[in-house]
């Protein structure tokens, strides 16, 4: 434990020093923060980028790296003045407020520390690829079942890789999402500021955002959802401040590039999120047209060098930059096929109430809509994989949903249109639902959309925080920002997957359990798989899994068993694995497999019969 928190304490004072560095360069604290944090990250791909090149990829690697940042920022904090922690004027009311959120984001925070990573992406791909990187000392793609492992954008588990490494295991990885959840409340309401929002919008704007169902679920996981929505967060805020200065500075461009790049890198929802606002800044800046197309080019060949690295890897291997595989995307177009996205990503909120009565509604009238307009509302072609169209009301990362806060965004949309024509809001509130509007159309629908819709939800804080802080009566934002807090809280305390009151949570159950809580019947035959594989000493370990089966938790498991030396590797892959090219002469003691019953398996020409079971699991050793 001690070691894990010198790593994580080599994190927090790398990142601190940023701050103390970009602190007498900016206006404000928050600007300050933004900044540390965009430098953070791209400081961290490109370590990441640089020791893997030379497979270093290792603590020493890390530790080397950033001493020399926090060197070079050290000196040049030595030489600078900084003004000091500003005074602030807040009401009693906006007091109320703030420690409301601060305490709301102290439970999830406690969440992220005490339980281990156990998302269900995270124990078959986000984790896993982590922990194949760290034991190959590279990034370089390599044989998987998983391929997500390989192709999937990677910039949040870099940011992973960091933390698991400098700390020496899991201890601390879920606090990225933890940090990136602080960084959206912080910079939606330095956008807000720069929406002429004042401070008691703002201070809305940050109980909107920190209230979010899905956030409060997803800020204490690996999933990469609210590190993606920090970034277009960070990019939607350089790009509005790139609108409004005559003559930006190269370091005004690269921060909105840096932004851009980051989102791009950690998720394609991006894609969608970013370019109404990079549309935004053509259509509505002071700046000349040729000014305006030079600055975008330069924006996006940053963004593309930042993701440079994985690009390549991608080519190479599948030929392609990007995922080989579109199953999310929709395969057909048309008016119809977008209204029936929209009618089931609205219901997807509007149908995750605490009432059933209103939940049976919203599903019922979906169905009848699509009655309406001739459509089949489970198209195979608009709909992901064989999912059904289905509404629930679950405290769960993958499934909830943000009723209110839709409700609230909806109502503050059409307040600003009918009574507001404030152009900077509007333009913004444009950009957002552009986003949104894009994502509809583009992808299909599936249950766990809603996670995906995170990085909106941050946005639209701002309009609901100014429509709040624009009515004459200073109670009603009051009440409705208190009512926020007050739903928020079950979500906190009865997360599915990390709870922090009952019976089982994150404090009483054990933390090897705590990997399955999301999976809890494959728990105890995982935990005989490997008392059996390190009971015969074995340190070369296959895996012979498929795409959506758990493969991190093996890694914890054996690492806590069989101390040094140990290996995992993919065995046996499919012929038609794009990956089956990358795999080497590795013939494993033990051959850890998910739901196969072949009586005999061969890797490497070698013959391996079954040594052990229980379902869904088996051990195969050498005959």
């Amino acid at each position: 434990m001690y070691a894990a928190l010198a790593g994580l304490a080599v994190v927090a004072s790398s990142f601190l020093l940023l701050y103390l560095f970009f602190r007498p360069l900016t206006s404000g604290w928050r600007q300050a923060l933004l900044s540390a944090a965009v430098s953070y990250g791209v400081i961290a791909v490109v370590i990441v980028e640089a020791l893997s090149a030379v497979g270093l990829l290792a603590l020493p690697g890390f530790l080397l790296s950033w001493t020399l940042v926090v060197a070079v920022a050290a000196i040049k904090i030595h030489k600078t003045r900084w003004d000091g922690i500003p005074k602030l004027r807040i009401p009693r009311d906006q007091i109320i407020l703030l420690t409301a959120v601060g305490l709301l984001v102290a439970a999830v925070g406690a969440a992220a520390i005490f339980a281990p990573p156990n998302t269900w992406d995270s124990m078959t791909y986000h984790m896993s690829r982590v922990a194949h990187w760290t034991q190959n000392q590279n990034i370089n793609h390599y044989p998987t079942a998983i391929l997500r492992q390989i192709y999937s954008t990677p910039a949040a588990e870099f940011l992973l890789l960091n933390v698991y490494i400098l700390c020496g295991g899991d201890s601390f990885v879920n606090l990225i999402q933890w940090a990136s959840m602080i960084g959206c409340i912080i910079g939606i309401t330095l956008i807000a500021k720069q929406l002429g929002i004042p401070q008691r919008g703002q201070v809305f704007t940050a109980v909107f955002c920190a209230t979010i169902p899905m956030g409060l679920l997803e800020g204490s996981s690996t999933q990469t959802d609210y590190v993606t929505s920090f970034w277009v967060v960070c990019a939607a805020y350089y790009i509005l401040r790139l609108k409004n200065f005559s003559k930006p500075s190269f370091a005004d461009i690269s921060a909105a590039a840096a932004s851009v790049g980051m989102a791009f890198l950690t998720k394609p929802t991006a894609y969608l999120a970013v370019p109404p606002f990079i549309l935004l800044y053509l259509i509505f800046s002071r700046h000349t047209r040729l000014e305006r197309v030079r600055n975008v080019c330069l924006i996006l060949l940053i963004a593309v060098l930042i993701s440079s690295g994985h690009i390549a890897r991608n080519f190479v291997l599948f030929g392609t930059s990007f995922s080989p595989y579109s199953i999310s995307i929709n395969g057909k177009y048309g008016v119809n096929v977008f209204a029936s996205n929209l009618l089931r990503t609205a219901a997807l909120h509007l149908g995750a109430t605490p009432f059933p009565a209103v939940n049976g509604l919203v599903n019922q009238t979906v169905y009848a809509l699509h009655d309406a307009i001739n459509t089949d509302v489970n198209d195979r072609q608009t709909t992901y994989g064989s999912t059904r169209f289905a509404v629930s009301y679950v405290f769960h990362e993958d499934l909830s949903g943000n009723p209110f806060h839709l409700l609230l965004a909806l109502c503050a949309i059409a307040y600003l249109t009918l009574r507001h024509r404030r152009r900077e809001l509007l333009t913004y509130l444009a950009a957002v639902v552009l986003g949104f509007l894009l994502f509809c159309f583009f992808l299909k629908w599936s249950p766990w959309n809603s996670r995906l819709h995170l990085s909106f939800f941050v946005l639209f804080s701002p309009v609901v925080g100014f429509v709040l802080a624009d009515f004459r009566s200073r109670n009603v934002g009051f009440a409705v920002c208190l009512a926020l807090v007050v739903f928020a809280v079950p979500y906190v305390l009865w997360n599915a997957s990390r709870p922090l009151y009952g019976e089982r949570t994150v404090f009483n159950v054990p933390r090897e359990a705590q990997y399955f809580a999301n999976q809890m019947v494959i728990a105890v035959p995982y935990r005989g798989a490997a008392d059996f594989i390190a009971s015969r000493g074995c340190s070369d370990v296959g895996l012979l899994v498929r795409e959506d089966d758990y493969e991190y938790p093996l890694w914890v498991l054996l690492s806590e068993r069989i101390k040094g030396g140990l290996r995992i590797e993919h065995v046996a892959l499919a012929k038609d694995n794009p990956s089956v090219k990358l795999q080497k002469d590795f013939t494993p003691c033990a051959v850890f497999s998910v739901r196969f019953k072949d009586p005999v398996l061969f890797v490497q020409s070698v013959k391996y019969v079954p040594g052990w079971s229980s379902q869904p699991v088996a051990v195969y050793v050498k005959a």
